[in-house]
């Protein structure tokens, strides 16, 4: 859908019968008319709605998942595979 969009000259909207088959494709996906047919009613229940009621479930699902990411833990310096041509000029420098 982006790529179609971002590579396309002219203007598009949500009329077009290529983005409403990708929209209801996207709709199909995430199984919305099985898993919460409410959520497909007015202001949703045009392409553009059901669009951007997916963007929100998604963005919302990835904001779910990076709440519970935990940082990596710090590592210990590696000269095998972490020293940069900085590095060794400074130790050069310095040694």
């Amino acid at each position: 859908m982006r790529n179609d969009l971002a590579h396309s000259v002219i203007g598009r909207t949500f009329s077009d019968p290529g983005l409403g088959d990708q929209v209801r494709h996207l709709v199909s996906s995430q199984d919305l008319k099985a898993r919460a047919p409410f959520l497909l009613t007015p202001p949703y229940d045009t392409v553009r709605g059901q669009f951007i009621l997916c963007a929100i479930l998604i963005v919302s699902h990835l904001d779910s998942e990076i709440q519970g990411i935990r940082p990596l833990p710090s590592v210990e310096k590696d000269y095998l595979y972490t020293t940069t041509y900085a590095d060794n000029t400074k130790d050069k420098e310095n040694g």
